[in-house]
């Protein structure tokens, strides 16, 4: 991921994959720190969504989650607010969904946070 944001010359997408990483590592102040500098929209909302399930605002995330355009987006923070309320059948359910409908980078970045916190949802993969 370091290579990535070392070659990217937009601001934007260097800001993509910084969110990336923190949302990888959980590390909740580097999110809330480059949130400013995503472009507005659903990539924006959707580590807004982060941010609040990582702080334990479950309802304010699940607003912002039900207004996101790109169901593996939807199934992916539905997996995290799962896991959070401690449903984790449900979670798993959920983070399969999002592993078999994301691509690119993001997938590769879903499969690595799913091997490390959920491992039983890449079992069938």
């Amino acid at each position: 991921m370091g290579k990535l944001i070392a070659k990217s010359k937009s601001s934007a997408r260097t800001a993509l994959y910084i969110a990336m990483c923190a949302t990888h590592q959980k590390n909740t102040e580097a999110l809330k720190k480059v949130l400013p500098d995503l472009p507005a929209g659903k990539y924006r909302s959707y580590y807004e969504a982060t941010v609040h399930i990582m702080e334990g605002n479950l309802e304010a995330a699940y607003n912002l989650i039900e207004a996101l355009p790109k169901p593996w987006m939807r199934d992916s923070l539905l997996s995290e607010l799962e896991l959070a309320k401690g449903n984790r059948e449900e979670a798993v359910a959920y983070a399969r969904q999002a592993w078999q409908g994301c691509r690119g980078v993001q997938r590769y970045v879903s499969y690595k946070n799913y091997e490390l916190y959920l491992p039983e949802a890449l079992a069938s993969a």
